[in-house]
């Protein structure tokens, strides 16, 4: 015991204790580290949750945005061919118009040719409405 007095024995201890203080104080490092690995991978098991999550739900966003552009086309094809209905019904309302004012025009004995400028009907289809409904001539 007298060797571990000495002042190299003192030293070896001193070394020896230090030693074992600096593996204690890395011990905690490595566990305090070892706790924030630990957090870290939960956190990033939460994202990536959240990730699948919004990739769930984008993918249903992209399916809707679709489906209303199809509805979008639909409605604009279907506007369009009403449009041109609407057009031809106001073509047959101008032309049973110029008929009937043309009808008139004949049976007050107006020319063939002032009824095709002032109605716009062409001169075949004046000479027929004239023919059966023009003044008659006696």
């Amino acid at each position: 015991m007298l060797e571990l007095a000495s002042p190299i024995g003192v030293l070896i201890i001193l070394v020896l204790l230090s030693a074992v203080g600096f593996s204690l104080l890395l011990l905690n490092k490595l566990a305090n580290v070892s706790r924030q690995v630990a957090d870290l991978e939960a956190y990033l098991h939460n994202l990536e949750k959240q990730a699948d999550h919004n990739s769930g739900v984008l993918f249903r966003v992209a399916d809707a945005t679709e489906q209303l552009r199809l509805a979008n086309e639909e409605s604009v094809a279907t506007l369009d061919s009403l449009r041109r209905e609407i057009g031809h019904l106001s073509d047959d309302v101008r032309g049973e118009l110029g008929t009937s004012r043309a009808i008139e025009m004949a049976r007050s004995g107006v020319s063939k040719e002032d009824i095709a400028a002032k109605t716009g009907i062409p001169i075949q289809e004046v000479e027929a409405i004239v023919t059966f409904h023009g003044k008659s001539k006696k």
